[in-house]
């Protein structure tokens, strides 16, 4: 039998060689696609929170600021982790909440709310008032800094009411 010895056609062992190589990087790339986005898309994605409960509406004073903890839920591509957080609530009419991050504005100190009549001069003398006893800032009930070194009103949360919860997550 004699072999040709024309060169522009493809044996039959040199066609099932690049068939089998073929299929088999075909394969390997569909597989390796979503490997290689796994591993990738936490640099891509973004921390996303969840709104956390917060307080039930009826455990809220009108008038009156209350402290709360809860649980913040954050998810940060595939991993779901859960952070102990802390805020003031303030309604003045029992249907609007305003969610404070409990940090002063100055240098992150907590502050606390005082019935103590505040003594300072101005339209807001005899008050009660937000106290931050590091570097005494103080602020109204509804975040404005009347005193000391704070450089803006209180932080404010992302607030909505469903039903009788109280909602809030960081902004």
């Amino acid at each position: 039998m004699r072999r040709s010895t024309n060169n522009s056609s493809v044996s039959r062992r040199n066609f099932l060689k690049y068939g089998v190589v073929g299929i088999t990087g075909l394969i390997s790339a569909v597989l390796a696609i979503p490997l290689v986005r796994y591993f990738i898309s936490p640099a891509l994605g973004s921390t996303e929170k969840d709104w956390a409960v917060i307080a039930r509406t009826a455990d809220v004073p009108v008038g009156k600021p209350i402290h709360v903890e809860y649980e913040q839920r954050m998810k940060d591509s595939w991993v779901l982790t859960t952070h102990r957080k802390g805020a003031w609530i303030v309604t003045q009419d029992g249907q609007n909440f305003t969610v404070f991050d409990p940090h002063c504005t100055h240098l992150g100190c907590p502050y606390t709310w005082t019935e103590e009549p505040w003594k300072g001069e101005g339209p807001y003398k005899g008050q009660p008032h937000f106290h931050c006893p590091c570097h005494e800032g103080i602020y109204t009930i509804d975040g404005t800094v009347i005193s000391g070194p704070p450089p803006r009103p209180l932080d404010r949360l992302l607030t909505k009411v469903e039903g009788d919860s109280i909602l809030a997550k960081e902004a």
